[in-house]
């Protein structure tokens, strides 16, 4: 019996539906003359397989290829090794499907591969594959290169652009981001009409995991094409580093500050006190009676805004509770510092929402030294704050709240408007270089729920808790008073204490 694959040869079938609605295949010959084939036993000799698929209408509407050659498999192992749309080790023998990505994507290294090897099999049946390669995919592959010389690409053309394991460049409000592509994937929505989804690879990290994690690029038909016309390939929400520059010596050094970046990214391992000053992004939290047919499982959109001033970061914190922000990370000591996001996730204290803050806008706090000489207070009263503030020391579980009961430090500020309260707690975090987190009865209680405000106070004392700020509860006399037996008091009465 003849081995697999080994004859350096390949035969040609058309598939095409009879008078009977089912699939028959003819083989041709090399004359073109065409015969029943109902016995196919005798192309497990034969290096390649082709089956040409017609439609009803007798138009060619796919083209299947068999790879049986061990020295093609040989080939695609140690030049390819893998590719997301041939779910095959090449081992075994493989077959391929128009539009053919993996030697369209791969062409050039098989070329490579075929010129280096001393391997005259390997180069026989490599010879036999690329004359496949250029009847099939040639015109196509010369008018693809010609359009990509010129910068621009076609919305049906676009997959040809992301390479699997190819470097992608990529801004993110005016920052750069590095990927590595895995694949791509047509869509068609009613809303947003076609889309091409980019999946890529980055390096990212929850506090607890540093590995690779799946980020998804969408590529807009209508927003970056003019229907079918061709795109400049720079305009486009992703595109190979190489479209970005040619120079080699650039794209090192861009690398070289990129993963500098990366290595900050992955040094924020537990909470984490900056300033930031620059443009950001807020979580904006969907009204409780939002629909929308297509975004039913949405828990937020990104917003820009600027923030300047002091921010917590806490990615462990914002994984818990923000479904949106939940990456599944596969563990990998070694990813690549170059791939991490520009951005970390914090809180804000002054928009009381999370954020995804940019590294390149982080500095380092400067602490006043000398807070209390700024606070005009008898210096009796100032010495017993100053002693009740920083001899206070709570306890390091946030979550255990029996070990917290009775720990806080809660001080009463009254007096009238200027006469200096919220400057007291202002620098009482200064001094003691802790977090200030403000808030007040009207932010708690804006829907006029008190079941939403009492979420909302607890959140926040858990905040501060776990952050170890201190706390500022502007109106906080509201709580201490009476209750009223009054029509219409209801609501207020579920707010105060007593």
């Amino acid at each position: 019996m003849a081995e697999i694959g080994k004859r350096p040869e390949h035969r040609v079938y058309q598939r095409r539906i009879n008078k009977k609605d089912h699939e028959e295949d003819t083989l041709v010959d090399g004359l073109n003359a065409a015969y029943a084939a109902d016995d196919q036993s005798g192309n497990r000799e034969y290096a390649l397989v082709i089956w040409q698929v017609f439609a009803k209408s007798q138009r060619r509407e796919n083209t299947i290829l068999a790879v049986q050659s061990p020295f093609i498999l040989r080939a695609f192992r140690e030049a390819i090794k893998s590719h997301p749309s041939v779910p095959s080790n090449f081992e075994q023998p493989v077959e391929l499907e128009t539009p053919f990505q993996m030697l369209i994507h791969h062409w050039d290294d098989l070329d490579d591969y075929r010129k280096k090897t001393d391997d005259d099999d390997v180069r026989l049946h490599l010879g036999l594959l690329f004359d496949f390669m250029k009847s099939e995919l040639g015109p196509d592959r010369e008018r693809l290169l010609a359009a990509m010389n010129s910068q621009t690409v076609t919305y049906a053309t676009l997959w040809t652009l992301f390479i699997p394991g190819r470097l992608l460049y990529k801004k993110e409000n005016g920052h750069v981001w590095l990927l590595r592509c895995i694949k791509t994937a047509y869509e068609e929505y009613k809303s947003e009409g076609k889309v091409c989804h980019v999946y890529c690879l980055y390096t990212d990290f929850n506090g607890k995991i540093k590995g690779d994690a799946t980020h998804i690029v969408n590529i807009r038909q209508k927003d970056s094409f003019g229907g079918d016309n061709p795109a400049n390939i720079s305009s486009l929400p992703v595109y190979p580093i190489e479209y970005w520059s040619k120079d080699e010596d650039e794209v090192a050094k861009l690398q070289e500050r990129l993963r500098t970046r990366g290595r900050t990214f992955l040094d924020i391992k537990d909470i984490q006190l900056v300033h930031h000053d620059g443009l950001a992004q807020y979580l904006k939290e969907p009204p409780y009676d939002y629909y929308h047919s297509s975004l039913q499982s949405t828990s937020g959109f990104w917003l820009p805004f600027t923030e300047t001033g002091r921010v917590v970061l806490d990615r462990i914190l914002i994984d818990e509770e923000v479904v949106l922000n939940r990456a599944s990370i596969r563990k990998n000591d070694d990813a690549d510092p170059m791939l991490a996001p520009p951005y970390a996730y914090g809180f804000s204290p002054q928009r009381k929402a999370w954020c995804r803050y940019y590294l390149d806008n982080f500095t380092p706090i400067t602490w006043k030294k000398e807070a209390w000489d700024s606070l005009l207070l008898k210096e009796s009263q100032k010495l017993t704050l100053r002693a009740l503030v920083e001899s206070h020391v709570f306890p390091g579980n946030a979550r255990d709240q029996a070990v917290q009961k009775g720990k806080g430090l809660v001080i009463l500020l009254h007096g009238s408007p200027g006469s200096g309260k919220t400057l007291t707690a202002e620098t009482s975090a200064e001094a003691t270089k802790r977090l200030l987190l403000p808030s007040s009865l009207d932010e708690l209680n804006k829907d006029n729920w008190p079941s939403e405000f009492e979420v909302r106070l607890k959140r926040l004392l858990h905040y501060g808790t776990r952050w170890n700020a201190v706390l500022l509860l502007d109106e906080a006399d509201v709580f201490l008073e009476r209750r009223e037996d009054s029509p219409g008091s209801q609501q207020r009465n579920a707010l105060v204490a007593g």
